[in-house]
């Protein structure tokens, strides 16, 4: 069973899982294969590089989720007062 109901919110939970995954090898090899000052300074990007691009993502994620649930909201509030005023008439 998946743990969550739409495909996008399964999608992310597998993009961040991932993410994690590779920051952890970014700090495995950093902390104990590489003797190389100047590789582990760049293995240490590399994983600033992962954290800010999922940060990115998720924040547009956020945002368009944000975006399509308020134009949910407006089209309800928009057909309830339009049936109140048919109502009326």
């Amino acid at each position: 069973m998946r743990p969550f109901n739409c495909e996008n919110g399964f999608r992310f939970e597998v993009y961040n899982e991932v993410t994690i995954l590779l920051v952890s090898y970014c700090y495995i090899i950093n902390i104990e294969l590489v003797q190389d000052a100047s590789l582990r300074y760049n293995i240490g990007w590399v994983a600033i590089s992962i954290i800010i691009t999922n940060f990115i993502v998720n924040l547009i994620n956020v945002i368009i989720d944000t975006v399509y649930q308020i134009k949910e909201l407006l089209i309800k509030l928009y057909k309830m007062i339009r049936c109140k005023n048919n109502n009326k008439e």
